[in-house]
């Protein structure tokens, strides 16, 4: 059996222009379907070797129903492509022999390669069939299984084939070899993998420990993940070739915030350092300092040690004091267990102790025990500069001061659509809202709302609330990986709780303006200009900020 195609060619040019197709003797396919099959277009300049390659593609397209004898004979005449197809018979399969088979039985390979007897024979399902099997293998510890289709014969209409499986040995999990790291020690990369030493090789275990390790923020893979022989009989170990990106942080966002009425302006910013492989072993340290208006300080320290008790959880000490002008401090210590149940989800389960010193402020001192849970979704494709994904988390937190009950809720959803080609939208909803058996609650436990990140063209931190609902879409252009430029609006409904008298107010605020963030040789360095209830140029809040790694 062979498959013939018959080119009449024209000496005379070696390019043609036509101008009409016509197409004889097509009974399964239709000349439009024909057409939208192959790369013909009218008014168009065909060299031999192009006209030629459209005809392969029809053949193909009448090879994955079952006609193995088509064949298409071509003439040109008056401006015309005139194609003669001779669609031949239809194949439908006969009889399947499996040879070689000793892990599976001949029913399953046969419902895995999913092609039936009588049924057309297509030769795209019977690939699918193949990859489906070698599949079925590499899940089962079978890495280097081949299967060769021993012979295709054919009778009338009806094919008969036979596959010959080479199964080769069954393998279990090795070691993991590491090159090209010279800072973060073998072990972290090995723990990161989350390959269970032992078990039977999967091939989705190792896409899947692709994924996690790709997650580590200072490593960056190489290569393809290489299987090689394995130290003790029976198994396979993988060699990585890995490359260390700067693990160490430096942020810093400078804002002003113009003068009005009787408020005092300046200017603001936050200062944050960290490292990401404190000595090649993963743990992490991040120090914040942030200063605000009116005089308010905030120091903000915390220390990540990950594979706790050889787990692949991570505990997280947060310590955290601010100062309210000269107002109050308040000081809290929280310890949070961390754990990726998969590759999009982590559950957090955290602990806190919190204390409120006044200084010429009318209000007791206090001090709050806390528990508080959170479940994170994020499927983001790049969490720097996303083109699509989510990213959702909720956060609940039950405290205790006294007689005093406090439950806190934070809902955020983050989505991120694509649109055409490096442009983006994205839309966050951000739900927060305070609950007590004892109100109105004092203001250093309401939630603080206003500023950079937050609603924009506002004061930092300059509403208090204890219920609140933003909504905030951003139109990207993404310049590059890590760079864009967008349009961004803020609005928020919220409502305010005065401590002394308990009198509340409902609030809708709204802010808009332009951003932009851009690499350069020091770093990402980020830009936003918003405004506000103000509504006028000179009114508008700037903030400009750096995060380079080092």
């Amino acid at each position: 059996m062979g498959f013939l195609l018959i080119l009449l060619f024209i000496p005379l040019s070696s390019s043609h222009l036509f101008t009409n197709i016509e197409i004889k003797g097509n009974k399964y396919f239709s000349t439009e379907k024909i057409i939208k099959s192959t790369n013909f277009c009218k008014s168009d300049n065909l060299t031999e070797e192009k006209i030629d390659e459209c005809l392969r593609e029809i053949l193909q397209l009448y090879k994955n129903t079952g006609f193995f004898d088509a064949e298409i004979y071509y003439e040109l005449q008056d401006n015309t492509l005139k194609l003669n197809i001779s669609e031949g018979e239809q194949f439908r399969l006969n009889n399947i022999e499996i040879k070689g088979n000793r892990f599976i039985k001949d029913n399953v390979v046969l419902g895995l390669l999913g092609i039936g007897k009588n049924r057309i024979f297509r030769i795209d399902d019977f690939r699918r069939g193949i990859d489906e099997i070698l599949d079925f293998y590499g899940n089962g510890g079978f890495p280097f299984t081949k299967i060769i289709p021993s012979n295709f014969t054919t009778e009338q209409n009806k094919i008969d084939i036979g596959i010959e499986i080479e199964e080769g040995p069954r393998l279990r999990w090795g070691g993991v070899f590491v090159q090209g790291n010279s800072i973060t020690k073998n072990y972290i990369i090995s723990k990161q993998l989350r390959i269970p030493k032992g078990d039977y090789f999967s091939e989705n275990q190792l896409y899947t420990s692709h994924a996690w390790l790709d997650k580590l923020q200072y490593i960056e893979i190489e290569d393809i993940f290489q299987l090689v022989k394995g130290e003790e009989s029976g198994t396979v170990s993988l060699l990585i070739t890995v490359k260390e990106k700067k693990s160490n942080r430096f942020s810093g966002i400078i804002g002003y915030i113009p003068s009005r009425e009787e408020e005092k302006g300046g200017y603001i910013g936050t200062v944050m350092t960290e490292m990401l492989n404190l000595f090649g072993t993963g743990r992490a340290i991040r120090i914040a300092w942030e200063k605000q208006i009116p005089p308010y300080t905030k120091l903000d320290v915390t220390y990540k040690e990950p594979w706790i008790l050889g787990s692949q959880s991570s505990l997280v000490l947060n310590l955290l004091h601010f100062l309210e002008d000269t107002l109050y401090t308040f000081s809290k210590a929280n310890l949070e267990v961390k754990t990726d149940v998969s590759l999009n989800i982590s559950l957090n389960i955290s602990a806190g102790w919190e204390r409120f010193t006044p200084a010429c402020i009318d209000l007791p001192a206090a001090r709050k025990y806390s528990l508080g849970s959170a479940i994170e979704f994020s499927n983001l494709d790049y969490q720097i500069n996303p083109r699509k994904g989510v990213d959702y988390i909720f956060f609940t937190e039950y405290g205790k001061k006294a007689a005093t009950n406090v439950m806190k809720f934070t809902l955020d959803l983050l989505n991120v659509f694509p649109l055409f080609t490096n442009n983006a939208f994205a839309v966050l909803f951000s739900g927060k809202a305070i609950r007590t058996n004892h109100p109105p609650l004092p203001e250093y436990e309401q939630y603080t709302l206003g500023g950079y990140n937050n609603l924009r063209g506002y004061r930092e931190r300059q509403f208090r609330t204890t219920q609140m609902l933003r909504v905030s879409p951003e139109y990207r252009y993404l310049v590059s990986r890590k760079s864009r430029l967008y349009l961004f609006y803020d609005c928020a409904f919220f409502k305010t709780s005065t401590y002394t008298t308990g009198t509340t107010e409902d609030f809708f605020k709204y802010g808009y303006g332009v951003g932009a963030k851009f690499t350069s040789g020091i770093g990402i360095i980020s830009m936003e200009y918003a405004i506000g209830e103000e509504k006028t140029f000179m009114k508008g809040k700037i903030h400009l900020g750096i995060d380079t790694s080092f």
